[in-house]
């Protein structure tokens, strides 16, 4: 049996249709506090075209409740599990919650890869980001950029560097399985994440972006590269990026605009715009008494530059991943209808 955590969540969700599909036995871990909502909208995204019956699917999944930061809950969740998909994580760039996403993300693996080396579990997938890779002096940032440097690391990409480093430990005393770094992923989600938020936003006319540039991934793909990665232990104990293109936040919001149908064009905001937008947000945070959304570190990150290299599992799979373009086409006219 197949034992995945994060399953309610954006990645997880289409990750466990792909299980289902195949026909596994599936063991779900979600929070007590957790709908099935998001799972329900992932189905549907991917049944679209077919005839969508998502109890029959979910008759399938044996969901259980449990804490992944405590370790009684999920002892009860390993009985006989042979294999694992650790997906849950917490993504936040508020700097302020640093110990958070270090006690959840980093403290939760840590938790997983004991259990899973205690229950004889034979494998051990991860899903960690490419915010946990080093940006050195390369170009291209490839595989091997991993010696993270906090002065250019986001809190979260920290907790996913540190969390990565549990799981490798867990390698050298046993386990195996295979460790991807997916990019910015795009698709639909129910939850406001960072990703629907700027879809949301294009979609009620804003018009400014800014000059960086990142990587980015169908969430269709992450789900089945993961998958298929999985199938072939010759490609275990080994990191791979999922990038399927390097794009301007520009073009990005070029492509939004055209398949949004909407005939406002982006402008540039240069860096002092951005900064000033930044504290304003900040000041409407305080004010509300909730958190910022414009962040210092996500700002960082809109402005920067970065570019990954994908060749290692094109190489590995022989298989090409979404155009950037056709994941925000699909999810434009997705979200256009709910």
């Amino acid at each position: 049996m197949i034992l995945i955590s994060g399953a309610t969540g954006f990645l997880g969700s289409y990750l466990l249709f792909r299980l289902v599909k195949e026909g596994h036995q599936v063991r779900a871990i979600k929070r007590s506090s957790s709908n099935l909502k998001q799972v329900k909208l992932a189905f549907d995204f991917l049944n679209q075209n077919e005839f969508s019956d998502f109890e029959s699917y979910n008759q399938q999944i044996d969901w259980v409740d449990a804490d992944l930061t405590c370790l009684a809950d999920l002892k009860t969740c390993f009985h006989g599990i042979d294999e694992i998909f650790h997906l849950s994580a917490i993504v936040s760039f508020q700097g302020k919650e640093k110990d958070y996403l270090l006690n959840v993300n980093v403290g939760a693996t840590k938790n997983m890869t004991d259990l899973a080396l205690e229950n004889g579990v034979n494998k051990f997938h991860f899903v960690s980001s490419i915010a946990s890779l080093g940006r050195g002096d390369k170009e291209t940032i490839d595989e091997s950029e991993f010696s993270h440097h906090k002065k250019q690391g986001s809190v979260y990409g920290i907790s996913k560097y540190m969390s990565e480093l549990e799981v490798w430990r867990s390698y050298k005393e046993g386990l195996k399985g295979v460790i991807v770094n997916p990019g910015v992923v795009i698709g639909p989600a129910v939850e406001e994440n960072e990703v629907s938020k700027i879809f949301r936003l294009i979609q009620k006319g804003f018009k400014y972006y800014t000059k960086g540039v990142n990587g980015y991934i169908d969430v269709r793909d992450v789900a089945d590269f993961l998958y298929e990665l999985s199938r072939d232990e010759k490609l275990y104990n080994e990191r791979y990026i999922l990038v399927s293109d390097n794009v301007s936040y520009k073009e990005l919001f070029q492509q939004m605009y055209k398949h949004f149908e909407i005939p406002t064009k982006a402008k540039e905001a240069n860096y002092f715009l951005s900064y000033l937008v930044s504290i304003l947000d900040r000041f409407r945070a305080f004010i509300s008494r909730s958190n910022a959304i414009i962040t210092p570190e996500l700002l960082k990150l809109a402005t920067s530059r970065y570019y990954y290299n994908n060749s290692k599992v094109i190489n590995a799979l022989k298989k090409d991943f979404i155009e950037v373009e056709k994941s925000v086409a699909d999810t434009c006219q997705f979200l256009k209808k709910v």
